[in-house]
């Protein structure tokens, strides 16, 4: 039934990532929702000294959760509270699903095969790109679904109306990125590369932008951050309302990207990269280095090498940041805690340093992990249904030994990360004059590495089981 063109059949391919995503983040919204009366209390007397001592709290935290808004109503606390981080997941989300869309059908083989078909490629990329646009708002509407039932549930008032406006910016947010991560993967061969490099400037700009927001002599720079045209609007907080002209400009840079990438990929070779240099200036082809491939697991590790190193890049540039706020932090947040005991019951002691941290990063640190084991999953997946996995099978070799080195590689690569992330914090807790006792710094690194092992050894279970492996990755995440 939905094999009859394009659009409908990748529907049909990536419906288990949209029921996982859409019903897992409109689980999400719920509980946030069902957090108010907990937090902020239950008489108006109560809610208005409980919402200014909260606002303190969540002010320590703007760097990642973005402006704070009045918390003495349920849309300011939903705004303050869930709108700030569950545009990153969507819009992660959205970024896989973009690229996938068309370098992942050329990495697969199968973009041959529609090429093929007497369809123009303006029409197969467009259905293809509708496809992943029905995905996202679908995503966003189970979102925003979710958030009414645990608005009901609390028995507050929340407009319906705007849910919906504040979904449908969450929904333009998350077609700028996926129509960005189009426009990478036309300059990029490899979908694993540009889905990192997407993911990278999505997460980099949103910190960077919840950053610059927060110093007035800075605030302009971020204007140059997409990020700062979904905040400025905040239609479920009372007295902000939706930012129409924010809106446009957000959906006008969506629309310019996508178009970009869709005029390069209709001029360019399928399954290769653009590049504005012509083939005859280029330098004759050489042979490649073949350090690290006489064994599969030379292989991997070779494979995880750049990964390795971005991502411990990454964690460590954001353990920099936590720690240069540390010492700013702790004395207002003492102040909180001392006359909030409620607040240190549910998040606990952070007027210490290691405890500030172990919220601050530690806590999501096993959940990045997660992510980056998810990553290999995706790439274990395309090994085999791409035909790769083929020609070591036909190798004199057990088949245990196909899987157990991959996993190896990924355990050394994850320590290395820690190992990295170790050093950034010994040398940074003297540089910003931190109170931290690094030992235990170390134990927990090393305790955030087992749920990256879980989630990748329950990846490869499932894309060894099923018939089509790459649907272990949705239902992975």
């Amino acid at each position: 039934m939905l094999l009859r063109n394009i659009y409908t059949k990748a529907i049909r391919d990536n419906r288990a990532g949209i029921l996982g995503w859409g019903l897992g983040i409109a689980a999400l919204m719920g509980i946030g929702a069902s957090q108010y009366g907990q937090i902020i209390g239950n008489t108006p007397e109560e809610r208005r000294r409980l919402a200014a001592e909260a606002a303190k709290a969540f002010e320590s935290f703007s760097f990642l959760i973005g402006d704070i808004v009045g918390l003495d109503t349920m849309g300011g606390f939903i705004t303050t509270r869930v709108m700030g981080f569950i545009p990153v997941m969507i819009a992660f989300w959205a970024i896989v699903l973009a690229v996938g869309a068309l370098r992942g059908e050329e990495q697969h083989g199968s973009m041959d095969v529609l090429i093929a078909a007497p369809l123009s490629r303006w029409t197969l990329s467009l259905q293809k790109l509708g496809a992943v646009l029905t995905a996202v708002l679908v995503v966003c509407a189970l979102a925003g679904l979710g958030l009414w039932l645990g608005v009901l549930a609390t028995n507050e008032e929340l407009a319906v109306a705007d849910i919906a406006v504040g979904m449908l910016n969450v929904f333009v947010m998350s077609a700028f990125w996926a129509g960005a991560a189009l426009l990478i993967s036309q300059f990029v061969a490899i979908r694993r590369t540009a889905s990192s490099i997407a993911g990278g400037l999505m997460i980099g700009t949103f910190l960077v932008n919840n950053l610059l927001s927060s110093n007035e002599d800075l605030e302009w720079v971020a204007w140059l951050m997409p990020f700062h045209w979904y905040s400025v609007s905040k239609p479920m907080a009372p007295g902000f309302g939706m930012d129409w002209t924010a809106f446009a400009i957000m959906s006008a840079a969506a629309v310019i990207v996508t178009l970009a990438a869709l005029w390069i990929f209709v001029r360019r070779d399928v399954g290769a990269s653009f590049t504005a240099i012509s083939s005859s200036s280029r330098r004759p082809a050489r042979g490649g280095s073949t350090l690290l491939l006489g064994s599969v697991f030379g292989k991997s590790i070779r494979d995880l090498v750049w990964p390795t190193v971005w991502w411990a890049v990454g964690l460590g540039v954001y353990a920099v940041m936590i720690l240069g706020t540390v010492n700013d932090v702790l004395e207002p947040m003492r102040d909180i805690l001392s006359n909030l005991g409620w607040m240190a019951a549910i998040v606990g002691n952070l007027a210490t340093p290691a405890a500030f941290l172990g919220y601050s990063l530690f806590t999501f640190l096993p959940v990045l992990l997660a992510v980056y084991a998810i990553t290999q999953v995706n790439s274990w997946t395309d090994d085999e249904e791409e035909g790769r996995l083929e020609l070591l099978g036909a190798m004199p070799m057990p088949r245990l030994m196909l899987l157990v080195p991959r996993y190896v590689a990924l355990t050394l690569s994850m320590l290395a990360i820690m190992a990295v992330l170790y050093v950034v914090i010994a040398l940074a807790v003297p540089a910003f004059n931190v109170t931290l006792d690094t030992g235990v710094v170390a134990q927990a690194l090393l305790a955030a590495v087992p749920l990256g092992l879980v989630v990748a050894a329950f990846g490869l279970l499932v894309a060894t089981w099923l018939e089509r492996p790459g649907v272990a990755v949705p239902i992975t995440i």
